[in-house]
């Protein structure tokens, strides 16, 4: 069925309010009313329309989703959308210049040990791709293919050159510290037969 931007947020509105908010559903049409520029046919309760995704997210029913930032960024965690909202908050609070104190430069640290840690990483990578992006053609438009969701900000950090790709050595050597003591058993086992037919 098709709908106009209005209908379609004003639908989005209706199932951040009820149970639907918990769907899998819900990311992806956040997704699409960020890419469409849809929040910006609607407005708060004096009449002035919403100047970012975020804003109309956050604000109270009726005219906004009443739903809170952080909890939208839960429910889209382990979804292909996440980065494409997550690109909205960064258009909000860009990175600090390097060198400059402020703007939240300690929480901007690259981490990667657990699931909260990678939004981390990724907030920062969008950050620095909008930062940078504003002097640099080509990283304005990885910044601009992230949030389209054509490519992931980890390949964007590669051909920035944020990230370097790690050899397999460097692979084994990050696998290996998970293993169990079977596993390891298992791996030396595989690696005596290997040797013995990979040529010196």
């Amino acid at each position: 069925m098709i709908c106009t931007p209005k209908e379609f947020c004003q639908d989005l509105i209706r199932r951040s309010s009820s149970i639907e908010m918990y769907s899998e559903h819900l990311p992806e049409s956040c997704a699409a009313c960020i890419t469409k520029g849809y929040y910006k046919e609607m407005t708060d309760r004096d009449g002035k329309p919403f100047t970012s995704f975020k804003q109309f997210c956050e604000y109270t029913l009726p005219h906004g989703m009443e739903l809170r930032w952080d909890v939208l960024m839960k429910i889209s965690e382990r979804t292909p959308h996440r980065e494409i909202i997550l690109a909205q908050e960064v258009l909000d609070e860009p990175l600090a210049e390097q060198g400059e104190i402020g703007k939240g430069r300690a929480n901007d640290r690259v981490r990667n040990t657990n699931s909260n840690k990678v939004q981390d990483t990724v907030s920062y990578i969008l950050r620095r791709l909008a930062r940078d992006g504003a002097e640099d053609a080509s990283k304005a438009e990885l910044f601009k293919q992230v949030t389209k969701g054509t490519i992931s900000a980890h390949k964007a950090a590669l051909e920035a050159g944020y990230r370097t790709k790690k050899t397999p050595l460097e692979q084994a050597k990050m696998i290996i510290t998970k293993l169990t003591w079977d596993d390891m058993e298992a791996v030396l086992e595989f690696l005596a037969s290997r040797l013995k037919s990979v040529p010196r």
